[in-house]
């Protein structure tokens, strides 16, 4: 999720999180097989890796939407 998270900020990069939480090597490797016959390794991770992307994100972009929401509310009040 923390991946996922960081995809909203700008100018933070998601493997950049990846490699301090110390998944990236995991996650290239589980891409780079994906095209093997060794696949099946890979999809529960990936599977769960994208899951919790896709939450975080939404979650993310939720929270955010929400405070800009009320940042532009109350400057609208103001004016």
């Amino acid at each position: 999720m923390a991946v996922g998270i960081t995809e909203t900020v700008p100018g933070v990069s998601g493997s950049t999180v990846a490699m301090i939480l110390g998944i990236y090597e995991r996650l290239i490797y589980s891409l780079s097989i994906l095209t093997t016959k060794h696949r099946k390794q890979a999809l529960p991770f990936l599977f769960t890796f994208g899951t919790g992307m896709v939450i975080g994100f939404a979650i993310s972009r939720e929270c955010k939407l929400n405070c800009e929401v009320r940042a532009v509310r109350s400057l609208t009040y103001t004016v």
